[in-house]
């Protein structure tokens, strides 16, 4: 079975508005059927709802929906990115996969979103970005 795997996901903050942080899911190779997950967001410094949003979120459920149309082996994600103009220092999200249908099976199921503050002074680019 094809290994789901997810990618770090990285996006300038902005003034107001949203602005796109894509995250990349990828399968080892192309599974036989959709493959439906489930995964979750959690802020280390970012608040849902205040510095993005997740569009596929639902208040009552802990856990967010998405499926990968069958024969994709790589297939964007993106959560919104909420702009301000407060000077707050980057900060971060994890996105973690819980769940895979039968088609897959989690393989790295967890990537971290860095927003990049862009408000004053100097820009600090994530480590993976320099």
């Amino acid at each position: 079975m094809p290994a789901l795997n997810v990618s770090d996901g990285v996006a300038l903050e902005g003034n107001a508005g949203l602005r796109n942080m894509v995250f990349t899911l990828t399968l080892s190779y192309a599974s036989g059927m959709t493959v439906a997950l489930e995964y979750r967001t959690a802020g280390q410094s970012a608040t849902r709802g205040t510095d993005y949003i997740d569009p596929n979120y639902f208040e009552f459920f802990d856990t967010s929906p998405l499926q990968v149309p069958l024969g994709i082996v790589t297939w964007p994600f993106t959560l919104g990115v909420i702009g301000d103009t407060a000077i707050e220092g980057n900060e971060t999200l994890t996105l973690a996969v819980s769940f895979v249908s039968p088609g897959a099976v989690i393989g790295d199921g967890s990537a971290r979103g860095t927003i990049i503050d862009d408000d004053g002074g100097r820009v600090m680019l994530p480590r993976v970005l320099r």
